[in-house]
């Protein structure tokens, strides 16, 4: 059951668990978040991210095609007759909505210098939160799209589509939903 719930809430616990620690860390004098625009390879550090977020954005790209093309295998066949295709797309949208934002944010994080201190340290726990939240997200959904395009494959040969009991539909729509 703890895992159960950890398994649907760890892409949230995880970002304000890190935004957390960095409020508490700046207000205990360890880390100034104020400065942070001030270091030295801070101009590398939001192009690393911007590239990071592309690149999973771009195996979206790649990853969805390769489901679609795969409408004949029994496992993607099973999924898209019975998965919800209504929570199955809004989960992708969130994602890509999370890593746009991210790729927004940290566009105008380079402009921190004309900002007030108040007004980047805002920026800059949202773009925290938005990165962590993108990247448990998307870790989610790509482990899910793999191991339905190979790993189950194996087991998807055991039973045809019809076979396919009302229990387990239940329980691929509630792992959607967790997604």
């Amino acid at each position: 059951m703890i895992e159960e719930k950890w398994k649907c809430m760890y892409a949230y616990i995880i970002p304000t668990s890190l935004v957390l620690s960095l409020i508490i860390m700046s207000n205990m004098n360890v880390f100034d978040m104020g400065q942070v625009c001030t270091m030295k390879l801070y101009s590398d550090m939001l192009t690393g991210v911007i590239t990071f977020m592309s690149i999973i954005l771009s195996i979206y790209g790649f990853l969805i095609p390769s489901l679609i093309s795969a409408k004949n295998d029994a496992m993607v066949k099973y999924f898209i007759e019975h998965a919800d295709m209504k929570t199955f797309t809004g989960r992708i949208k969130q994602i890509v909505l999370f890593g746009l934002l991210g790729i927004l944010l940290s566009i105008s994080l380079y402009y921190a210098n004309m900002m007030k201190e108040t007004i980047f340290i805002f920026f800059f726990c949202s773009w925290v939160w938005i990165i962590s939240c993108f990247t448990c997200n998307a870790y989610r959904f790509i482990s899910i799209i793999i191991e339905l395009l190979l790993n189950e494959k194996i087991s998807s040969k055991k039973k045809h589509v019809s076979d396919v009991t009302i229990e387990e539909i239940n329980k691929l729509n509630d792992s959607l939903k967790k997604l």
